[in-house]
């Protein structure tokens, strides 16, 4: 097991929610607490903005890096800076 797959908890697929606009949702371990990632393409520049970043596993990895890269990671507490 490598350090990133450490963090890796039980998460769904990268789904599309409507164009441009996909969600991963999961739980942590600790008290089961919901998680959700959402993922936008921006009109303007095609990047990705992603909200609330979950860690993936390697082939939901894949699958955003697919969709394009991330020109915004949004981070809304010091926590998940970790």
């Amino acid at each position: 097991m490598t350090d990133w797959n450490a963090h890796v908890h039980p998460h769904s697929d990268l789904v599309e929610m409507q164009r441009n606009l996909w969600q991963v949702t999961g739980r942590l371990p600790r008290g089961n607490i919901p998680r959700n990632m959402v993922v936008y393409r921006l009109p303007q520049s095609g990047g990705l903005l992603i909200h609330s970043g979950v860690a993936l596993d390697d082939q939901r990895i894949k699958r955003l890096e697919a969709l394009g890269e991330s020109d915004h990671d949004n981070r809304w507490s010091i926590c998940h800076a970790a």
